[in-house]
């Protein structure tokens, strides 16, 4: 049902633009995480607007990267940090878990899992940078950066 209903959005009329910040929280709100979630926003006070298909894939990624940090990594806590800059805004998922392993980071996933794939197709079809690593201390930190003309509305 997806796939049909992107092709129906494209055919459409251009969908409202939608709070970036606001989505961002909501997915976390959302999600059954028996960890503490903090999402921060480190932006000029201005309301960032995103287009309906930008909205989707960073909800999606952002949803994968806390059900990743859950299922693998046993956090205590996950931070959510939406960080603007003239000409990009980047989304961090930092969990103080056990940390990815690094056959995982080096092979691009793990063999029957579709979690990284999934937020890498995501991340390209934005025209963003995914990147994910182990936390300087323990834990895994996803960052996706994205170039702000590629999808944005303010």
């Amino acid at each position: 049902m997806e796939g049909r209903d992107r092709i129906v959005a494209l055919r459409g009329p251009c969908p409202a633009p939608t709070d970036l910040h606001s989505t961002i929280r909501n997915v976390c709100e959302q999600a059954d995480v028996p960890a503490d979630v903090v999402v921060s926003s480190m932006a000029s006070g201005k309301t960032l607007e995103v287009t309906e298909m930008g909205v989707q894939e960073i909800a999606s990624i952002v949803a994968e990267a806390l059900r990743n940090a859950i299922r693998h990594a046993s956090p205590r806590r996950v931070d959510v940090r939406t960080i603007y800059s003239r000409k990009s805004v980047t989304i961090e998922i930092a969990d103080d878990g056990i940390g990815i392993g690094a056959d995982i980071l080096k092979r691009g996933g793990k063999d029957g899992h579709w979690g990284v794939v999934g937020m890498r197709e995501r991340a390209e079809r934005l025209g963003a940078e995914l990147t994910i690593v182990r936390g300087p201390h323990a834990g895994t930190v996803v960052s996706l950066r994205i170039p702000r003309l590629r999808l944005l509305r303010n």
